[in-house]
Order: C-alpha cells, then structure tokens, then sequence
C-alpha cells in the first residue's frame, strides 16, 4: 500500500563480546571487584549489564567509551557457587554476546593468622641460619608460607602444611646489614594473611689497617676476629 510508511533504523554492529576479569572465591558480606572491557565497532558509546548469578542482574553501567574498562563490586548473601557473566550494548540497543563465565565460590571462609617466626635476630653474613614459621588457621585448613628475605624477590610458596605446625626454612645472608625477614601463610582455599616482619642484623666486617691485620695474622694468640 503506497499510503503505508515503512520506518527504517540505522543499523549498528554490536560490540564484542565482553572479557570479564575478578576474584573466583570470597567470602559472603565481602565486596568483591570485578573488571568488564569490550570494544565496539562503530565507535559508540558503550553500556555493560553484570549478571551475579541465577539472574541477579546489575543496573546498567556506562555509557564508556570503547575500550574503557567498568568496574563494579558485588557482595554475596550466601554462600555457594555462583556463575558470573556480562553483556553490552550500544547507544542504539545493540547487544553482545554474554561474556565467558567466571565462576565464583563463596564461603565463610577467613584468612589464616599472620605467622609466628622465631630465629636468631643476629648473626654473620655468610652462615646459615634456622627460623621456624607456624600459622593458626580457624577452619584448619593446610597452610604454606612464602618469604621475602629482604634480599631480592619474594620466594614461591612452600609446600602445604598442618595449621599450626612448625616449619623450619633456612637461609644465609650474603651480605652485612640489617635485614626484614617478611613472611605470609596462605590456607588451601587462597585466603592470604598478614605479613609478619622480623628484623635482623648482619654485623658489618671489622675494618682494620692492612699493617694491623697482617700482625695479628702473624700473631693468632692475638687474632680473634
């Protein structure tokens, strides 16, 4: 029918799927942070919708430009396993696909104690020396421990271990110095503790005049450095 006006709108490609990045465990009443991204092929604004899990869905976030990443935190009221998804539209309606799902364990899972360390807090460089590291966990869960011996990078985590007992790591200073042994326990679960930091010293070499050091070298009654 001539007299009928058929209304066309401008079409617009969607925009991809979305990545989604964030924690997979937490605890309930924790807020947790999770990070969207996509891109649009137009160049228009962009809009991303959360889904927390059994369509507990978030407001819409935006508009963002494409290729500005959102963020937005979420808490659970319960625990158990939660599939966690994002989606995004366009300025003119166009929506992604879903984005892959991360899934998300809630539980009342807490932390491990921050670790006991005890050891000598003075010695020589060079010599190997003993500390012995322990961390209470509340659900008992096996705990390791990582160390940062001030000396470089952090070490990798240790085997896992029964909460509370006694593990012992050894190590040498290369150097004189004053030294913060920093050491952390993480449960089975992933939860990470406190660091606990225990300073030690290294006591610098004895400096003494070439002359000097040779008499006493030929002297050893008197040679007891």
């Amino acid at each position: 029918d001539p007299a009928l006006k058929i209304k066309i709108g401008e079409f617009s490609n969607p925009p991809a799927q979305p990545t989604l990045d964030g924690p997979d465990h937490g605890i309930y009443y924790q807020n947790l942070t999770y990070t969207a991204v996509t891109t649009e092929p137009d160049g228009e604004p962009i809009y991303y919708q959360f889904d927390w899990g059994f369509g507990n869905l978030s407001a819409w976030f935006g508009p963002y430009a494409s290729g500005v990443p959102v963020s937005a935190t979420h808490a659970w009221y319960g625990m158990g396993s939660f599939s966690v998804k994002v989606i995004a539209k366009d300025n003119k309606s166009s929506t992604s696909a879903w984005s892959n799902i991360l899934t998300v364990m809630i539980s009342d899972n807490t932390p491990p104690g921050a670790p006991a360390v005890d050891g000598p807090t003075s010695g020589n460089n060079g010599e190997t020396y003993q500390y012995t590291v322990s961390a209470t966990d509340v659900e008992n869960h096996l705990v390791c421990y990582r160390i940062n011996w001030d000396e470089g990078a952090t070490t990798n985590w240790s085997d896992y271990y029964p909460a509370g007992e006694e593990v012992v790591f050894s190590h040498a200073f290369t150097e004189t110095g004053t030294y913060r042994i920093q050491v952390q326990a993480m449960d089975e679960i992933g939860y990470v503790s406190e660091w606990t930091i225990l300073e030690v010293s290294m006591p610098k070499d004895l400096a003494l005049p070439p002359l000097f050091l040779k008499f006493l070298q030929n002297h050893p009654i008197f040679y007891k450095l």
